[in-house]
């Protein structure tokens, strides 16, 4: 309907047309559909599936995802230094997020896990990058598309590098953590360096089976 008020408009302005038929028509309004994310069930079937079929560096690949939300190129543009673990806590330092932006993303105790083990058992690769291949010091963002292509066809879910970062929004969402935290966290930063809460929202979406459930507890049984 905008499209051809649009349309309309240009014709009443050039004289073809008397006036503009749309111009007291409401525009119909459509829900926003909710970001696709993987639910708890759906990341640790995830997760078995890479243990089984995958190796140490695909498994750190895909929980470091699962567990900062980070963007692909942010994973791929990690180097060593970027990467602070200690007994306790951890963290990875995103030198220049989307826009350039710089952010500190805490690692919790999987994530640290993950890494430590890769670190110590599965990295060979002398290059300054925390993710290396076998011909390449740095991983590329469609090498990392390829793995987790690779376990979406193995589990049948929508596994892609938006979806786990879907997957970490929603889960601090779940747990009532602070939109302005979860903006932080995730990169979603103004200019002026205040939290961007507009694009966060999004995470507190019920999606399908939010709204079925929500739905069944209604339910006498």
């Amino acid at each position: 309907m905008i499209h051809l008020s649009v349309i309309f408009r240009w014709l009443v302005d050039q004289g073809y047309s008397p006036d503009n038929p749309c111009i007291n028509v409401d525009p119909v309004t459509v829900q926003q559909e909710a970001p696709k994310w993987l639910n708890r069930n759906e990341q640790n079937a995830l997760i078995r599936a890479v243990r089984k079929h995958g190796n140490l560096r695909e498994l750190t690949i895909i929980t470091v995802l699962l567990h900062t939300g980070l963007r692909v190129q942010e994973l791929c543009d990690l180097r060593l230094q970027d990467v602070k673990i200690g007994e306790r806590k951890g963290v990875i330092i995103v030198q220049s997020g989307k826009g350039g932006k710089y952010r500190e993303v805490p690692l919790n105790v999987d994530a640290r896990r993950a890494i430590d083990d890769y670190l110590v058992n599965g990295r060979t690769n002398g290059s300054p990058f925390l993710f290396t291949t076998q011909r390449s010091e740095q991983s590329t963002s469609r090498g990392i598309q390829h793995i987790l292509a690779k376990y979406a066809k193995l589990t049948g879910f929508d596994v892609t590098p938006h979806v786990l970062r879907h997957s970490f929004g929603h889960e601090l969402a779940v747990r009532k953590v602070p939109l302005d935290v979860i903006a932080r966290l995730m990169g979603h930063v103004k200019r002026d360096g205040s939290p961007n809460l507009a694009m966060v929202t999004h995470y507190t979406m019920p999606n399908e089976d939010d709204l079925a459930r929500a739905v069944e507890e209604l339910s006498w049984r």
